[in-house]
Parts: C-alpha cells; sequence; structure tokens
C-alpha cells in the first residue's frame, strides 16, 4: 500500500433503489477522493404485479462492504 492518507474525511452514503454507493471526500479541500458503488445482492423483488421490494439487510452488507473497500483503497483509517 501507498502512504497513509492525513487529514479530516467524511464518508458519503447513498443507498439508492438498486445500487448503493459511497465517497470519501478530503474536508480542508473539498476533494473527492474515491467514490465505489455495488448492486445490491437481491436486487428488486416484484412478487406480484405492480408490488416492488427489497431487502434493507442487502443495504446495510453492501455499504458496509463498500466502506471496507474503501478504507482498504484509499489507505485511510
Amino acid at each position: 500500500m501507498g502512504n497513509r492518507l492525513n487529514g479530516d474525511f467524511l464518508i458519503s452514503i447513498d443507498i439508492g433503489t438498486t445500487a448503493a454507493k459511497v465517497g470519501l471526500v478530503n474536508v480542508e479541500g473539498a476533494q473527492t477522493v474515491s467514490v465505489l458503488s455495488s448492486e445490491y445482492k437481491n436486487g428488486i423483488l416484484h412478487p406480484r404485479s405492480l408490488w416492488a421490494e427489497s431487502y434493507p439487510e442487502d443495504w446495510w452488507t453492501t455499504v458496509c462492504q463498500l466502506i471496507i473497500k474503501l478504507f482498504q483503497q484509499t489507505n485511510v483509517s
């Protein structure tokens, strides 16, 4: 891995309909350091006509996995 990033950072989380996205922003320079996204494991289910369902656990699992990956790729702890 490269040098450790220093400074203050914010993590942004976007829980969308079919995918989640996380971003790392350097507060001091207001610069985006990295953005990652991933679709949900189970996607959107349509058990009946005009119905749409999803699993909130997919949202949580996907966001946690993305944050771990974000820290690994950016060398921020």
